[in-house]
C-alpha cells in the first residue's frame, strides 16, 4: 500500500467511526471536533511516521551526495537549479575513492546495494554474427527501410545462404567455444 492509500485508509475509518444522526448524516462540527481530538492527531501523527519510515526509498551514493550538497548550498545561498546541478556533479565526478566509499556505507544503511554487473553474452551465434557483418551494407543499400524490414532482409539473405559459407559462421562460433 503506497503512503496515500494508507492516510486514505485511515481517514475513512475515522470518518465510518463518527456518529450519525437519524438521516444518516454527520454534523459539521461534531466531526471537526473529532478529527481535532488529541488522540486522533497522534494517531494520525504515528501513522504518517510509520509509514515514512517503511517506505523509506533506497537511496544511491549520489542521490545522498546530492542532497547534503543542496542544503548546504540552500544555506549559504549559493542555490542556483542548473547551475547547482552540474556544480554537484562535477564534485561527485572529481570526488576521491575512499570519501565516495564513505557515501556508500551511508547508501548501505538505507537498504541500497551496489548493483552487480551483468554477463556479458560470451559468443555470437552464427546468425548473429552474419547479421553483425551485413546490417551495414543492407542498411547502406536500403537507407530509408525500419529496422524490422532489415532484420527481414537479413533473415532471407541467412536462409539463402549456401551450406559451405554457413558452416564457416558455424565452425568460428565452435572455435570461440572451444577458447573458453
Amino acid at each position: 500500500m503506497s503512503k496515500s492509500e494508507i492516510v486514505s485508509k485511515f481517514i475513512l475509518d475515522f470518518l465510518n467511526g463518527l456518529k450519525t444522526n437519524k438521516n444518516g448524516m454527520v454534523k459539521y462540527n461534531a466531526m471537526l471536533d473529532a478529527w481535532h481530538d488529541e488522540k486522533v492527531q497522534s494517531e494520525l501523527s504515528e501513522l504518517i511516521a510509520n509509514v515514512n519510515t517503511t517506505l523509506k526509498k533506497k537511496k544511491t551514493p549520489y542521490q545522498l551526495f546530492s542532497m547534503r550538497r543542496r542544503t548546504e548550498l540552500k544555506e549559504t545561498g549559493e542555490l542556483k537549479v542548473g547551475v547547482s546541478t552540474i556544480q554537484i556533479k562535477t564534485e561527485w565526478d572529481e570526488m576521491e575513492e575512499m570519501e565516495r566509499l564513505d557515501w556508500e556505507e551511508q547508501a548501505k544503511a538505507t537498504g541500497w546495494e551496489r548493483p552487480v554487473a551483468k554477463p556479458k553474452s560470451r559468443h555470437e551465434n552464427p546468425y548473429l554474427r552474419f547479421c553483425k557483418e551485413h546490417r551495414t551494407q543492407v542498411r547502406g543499400e536500403n537507407p530509408e527501410l525500419k529496422m524490422t524490414d532489415i532484420a527481414k532482409i537479413l533473415g532471407r539473405m541467412w536462409r539463402e545462404l549456401d551450406d559451405e559459407r554457413k558452416a564457416a559462421y558455424k565452425s568460428g562460433y565452435e572455435r570461440d567455444q572451444n577458447d573458453e
